[in-house]
Order: C-alpha cells, then structure tokens, then sequence
C-alpha cells in the first residue's frame, strides 16, 4: 500500500507547484531521463504503430512547444484583449466566469487612487482561473476608480523588459493593491474565498498582507 500513496502524493505536489517557479537543474535533468527511458520503452513495445504515426508527429508542435510560444508572446506588460483574443482557453474561462454581484459593485465605489497590479502566466492554470474572474467581477463593477496593469511571466519567472526585482513574486497569478505608492497587500496563486472579494477588502482596507489558500 505504500508505492500507490506515495505516487498520489508525489501527483499532488506536482499539480501543486505547476504555477509556481522552476525546481532546480538537477531535479530538471532526473524528469528528462525518466522522460526518456519510459519513451524507448514505449517505443521498442510499439514500433510499427509508431512508425506509422511518426510523419504526423513530425508536422504537428507539441504542446509544451505552443505552451512556450503562448508564453513567450504575452510576456512584460500585457492588454487583457490581446490574451482573450490570442487564447481560445482564456476566452472560454471569462465566458463561464461567474463572480458576486454584490461584491462587483462594491468595487467601482472604492475611494479612488489605488493601483493593481496582476502578475499572471497564460501558460497557468491558476491564472485561468482567477484572472477572467476578476476582469468578470471589474466589467460588473463599470467604471472602476483604480489603475489595473497586467505583467505576463513566461515559465522561467521572467517579465522580458519588466523588471521583478523587489517584488518576490513567488506564484502566479499575484495580484498586488497599491496605495499612496506603498503595497497594501496581495492575493496570491489561489484565493480562499473568491478573487473579488479578497480584491476589495485590500483597496477597502480591510485587510493587508498576504492573502491565499496555497500559503
């Protein structure tokens, strides 16, 4: 009964860290050699079927190749259009995005000055999910009286010509709320309750700091 948990766990801490930074060189090269001995394995069980799919796989990219084209064309900073018209998966998200009316009308009624920053990844999962949430809840609210500034990361960390440096963005998506020039807080990878609601309560003030189901 260990091996079997073990694996479940080993799964979970993968999906885990998906939007999260790059493990180390060393654990990189272990996956690409078990990567490789599970495809000659495949490989030699499968010749004749592989042989004959082989010409379609030579035309067709790879997923992990259009992932990092995606990444590399919505990295620095960023217009919500260009992503919902670039990426057929974001669009659908906002589309089925539901958020608290409520609570989106809450936000145009903020004291205005405050500034957002959102530091997302098209490649992620999690930025799937709460980004199209928030610009749902921020089309509900109307006008809006706060700056919002979207930065694309590719799957490296990096912004191109944005620069990171003092921000300790750890996971995507972070959402940073700015006031008077200073942070007032941030909603990291996942929130707890919904991103709206955890949105308004730091241009509100109430509440600061970190704030996220994953910390």
């Amino acid at each position: 009964m260990r091996k079997p948990l073990l694996f479940v766990i080993a799964l979970l801490a993968f999906g885990l860290v998906a939007c999260e930074p790059p493990s180390p060189e060393g654990d990189s090269e272990k996956t690409t050699q078990k990567t490789q001995e599970a495809s000659a394995n495949k490989a030699a069980d499968h010749n004749d079927e592989v042989d004959k799919k082989l010409p379609d796989k030579e035309t067709e990219p790879t997923s992990d190749d259009e992932s990092e084209q995606e990444a590399s064309e919505f990295t620095g900073e960023v217009e919500r259009g260009a992503i919902l018209e670039g990426d057929e998966r974001w669009a659908q998200r906002y589309e089925q995005a539901e958020v608290d009316e409520d609570v989106a009308e809450a936000l145009g009624e903020v004291d205005p000055g405050a500034r957002v920053e959102i530091y997302l990844g098209v490649w992620c999962e999690d930025s799937m999910r709460e980004v199209p949430r928030f610009w749902r809840a921020f089309d509900a609210a109307g006008m809006v009286p706060f700056e919002i500034k979207h930065i694309g990361l590719n799957r490296e960390f990096s912004a191109g010509d944005v620069s990171l440096e003092g921000l300790d963005i750890e996971a995507v998506p972070t959402f940073i709320v700015y006031r008077d020039g200073e942070e007032v807080g941030r909603v990291v990878e996942n929130s707890p309750e919904n991103i709206e609601t955890h949105l308004l309560a730091l241009l509100t003030g109430e509440a600061s700091g970190v704030i996220s189901a994953s910390r």
